[in-house]
């Protein structure tokens, strides 16, 4: 093994055997002619890998696809049944929630045993103990049984012990998805301060993002078996491929990074009218009835979106007009202002989301008073509006479209209808390159200079 490399996989492979029942184990275990009553699954199949030292990986792939085994293994929890694994260095692990501390002991005692399966001695540890406590934050829980602990307490005092013993790698299995926002950024601003130090990463997540912005490289499992190593960019394209299959079917598809196709070669032409395009019309059904909520009495009943450059995608830079036609029961809604105290006036609006649900945008009519339009539901019962806009060039991936109608004005109101996440668009941007979620127009000009760059 190279001095260079923090770790190295090389045709490793993990079996598990599969029973239907206890009973079928013990069978087999006691069976004289040794009868097998099991069914072998494997778990991961010829995964070959390096990673450098201080260098952050990112490992993704589907539920199912062989992650958390790879992760145990690493680790020292499972032994592999083909293939090997060196380690070169100290590994500090928070793998899935509830694996490494004793719910009967305190958070104190975890933290110290935690210490001592790393090698440290008790006094090493009431140096580090301070620290260890103070970036987990849970006040007087620290001396409390494990078990009384909610998931974000835990996960923040797993964290805080993983990430204070100095460790020459560190491996986080989606854990600090339990975490709040506010924790979710301290963890992440902590790794990058430790990547920055030299410490090698290992990260397994299902927010391709954050493989892409955190991790230099990625592995893309799938099925236990190794689809990509490389770039996380390249890689997290690849799994959105997997994902979607009809995206890799899509002519111009890039390769993330520079080298997309000169604009000459796309058939978007930002000075095309609106109504050119492809229209795509979406009539609500009792599939979709899964995915409406609010207090009822009020009706989309359909969506017509102009303008995409193929059905279901969109380039980024389109003109694009989005028509939805909302109904509703002047009698329900007459209740509900009644006991809810509202303006009778009815607000529209469509969100726009990606994959990871952060609204990018909300399109509604009273967010500016040049949006303002008031619409009485006592005089009307039906309304079609129009949302007119030019799509901003956004990253890769997934979009949704969820309109909804509420009761009220925007200070006091109350969501009659909504349906999240109705429309579902693909972006394939082949004009930029996207840093971030989306491209933000600007202008550009040296100091000293009124031309632009």
């Amino acid at each position: 093994m190279s001095d260079d490399l923090a770790i190295s996989v090389h045709n490793l492979s993990k079996k598990f055997r599969r029973y239907s029942s206890v009973l079928d184990g013990i069978k087999e275990v006691l069976h004289p002619f040794r009868k097998q009553y099991h069914n072998e699954f494997w778990a991961l199949r010829d995964v070959s890998f390096d990673v450098k030292k201080g260098e952050a990986v990112g490992i993704i792939g589907q539920n199912g696809s062989g992650k958390s085994t790879l992760l145990q293994i690493l680790c020292g929890i499972l032994q592999p049944t083909e293939g090997e694994v060196k380690v070169n260095g100290r590994i500090s692990a928070l793998l899935e929630l509830g694996a490494g501390f004793s719910p009967n002991f305190t958070g104190r005692e975890n933290v110290y045993f935690n210490g001592a399966l790393m090698g440290f001695e008790k006094e090493e540890m009431d140096k580090r103990f301070q620290a260890i406590a103070d970036f987990a934050d849970i006040g007087d829980f620290i001396d409390q049984p494990v078990r009384t602990y909610s998931s974000g307490m835990y996960v923040r005092l797993a964290f805080a012990a993983a990430i204070n013993v100095d460790p020459d790698i560190l491996v986080v299995d989606e854990a600090l998805a339990v975490g709040d926002a506010r924790f979710q950024k301290k963890c992440y601003d902590k790794m990058n301060s430790l990547k920055k130090a030299g410490t090698t990463i290992i990260l397994v997540t299902h927010a391709h993002d954050t493989i892409k912005t955190f991790s230099s490289k990625a592995v893309l499992l799938d099925a236990g078996r190794v689809l990509k190593v490389g770039d996380s960019g390249a890689v997290v394209l690849k799994y959105m491929q997997l994902m979607f299959p009809e995206m890799a079917e899509q002519k111009g598809l890039p390769e993330a990074g520079p080298g997309f196709p000169d604009e000459k070669t796309s058939d978007v032409s930002r000075e095309r009218e609106v109504e050119k395009g492809y229209c795509l019309e979406i009539i609500p059904g009792k599939d979709d009835e899964a995915k409406s909520f609010g207090a009822g009495g009020a009706w989309i009943n359909w969506i017509k979106i102009y303008g995409l450059a193929k059905p279901n995608i969109f380039h980024g830079e389109e003109l694009i007009k989005i028509t939805v036609a909302y109904s509703w029961d002047k009698k329900i809604l007459g209740d509900i202002l009644k006991t809810k105290h509202l303006d009778s006036n009815l607000l529209f609006g469509v969100s726009f989301e990606n994959n990871q649900a952060i609204t990018i945008t909300g399109l509604v009519t009273t967010l500016a008073e040049s949006r303002k339009i008031d619409v009485d539901p006592m005089e009307e019962s039906v309304c079609i509006i129009t949302y007119e806009f030019e799509l901003p060039t956004l990253a890769l991936g997934v979009y949704f479209l969820s309109p909804g109608i509420a009761l009220g004005r925007q200070s006091n109101h109350v969501t009659i209808n909504k349906y999240q996440n109705l429309v579902q668009l693909r972006c394939i941007p082949i004009k930029q390159w996207i840093f971030g979620l989306m491209n933000w127009p600007v202008k550009i000009y040296k100091q000293g200079s009124d031309r632009e760059i």
